[in-house]
């Protein structure tokens, strides 16, 4: 049990070392992220889930969306990403834990929930994420998140 306790510990303490690397990346606003695109050409709801996205997940899922190997998986042209939305909002609103596998390959880590966003930051985050990194899926309504979230 203290060892699941001190791995839980340090999972914690990197993921906050880094959150503060990639805060401190100097990433340019104006591109998006993973398709030098600029963003001022894109709807607002991207740019407002790309800043979400950049606030919130960057950390872990690196700025292309590549992941941590064998421990946050990648966001690319997955059916994590691509496939069923209500799991995909799930995942955002209670957070995951356990092994996943993506492209064969397994990750066992911990997400945290992050069902302090509103349902239109959750639908701005999980739009851009379905439509960057070389993705090409729908959208993500508000109406699908409250749809999940509700009790």
């Amino acid at each position: 049990m203290e060892e699941m306790q001190r791995m839980k510990l340090e999972i914690s303490i990197l993921f906050v070392l880094l959150w503060f690397a990639a805060a401190c990346g100097g990433a340019n606003p104006s591109t998006n992220m993973g398709t030098g695109e600029t963003v001022a050409s894109q709807d607002p709801m991207l740019k407002k889930g790309q800043k979400v996205y950049r606030a919130h997940c960057m950390a872990c899922h690196q700025k292309e969306g590549t992941g941590v190997l064998r421990m946050n998986p990648p966001l690319i042209q997955t059916e994590w990403v691509l496939g069923d939305k209500a799991r995909l909002i799930g995942i955002i609103l209670n957070g995951f834990e356990g092994e996943i596998e993506v492209d064969g390959v397994t990750y066992n880590s911990i997400m945290n929930s992050f069902s302090y966003l509103s349902d239109e930051e959750i639908s701005a985050l999980l739009t851009y994420v379905r439509q960057s990194f070389g993705n090409d899926a729908s959208p993500v309504t508000s109406d699908e998140v409250a749809a999940v979230r509700k009790p």
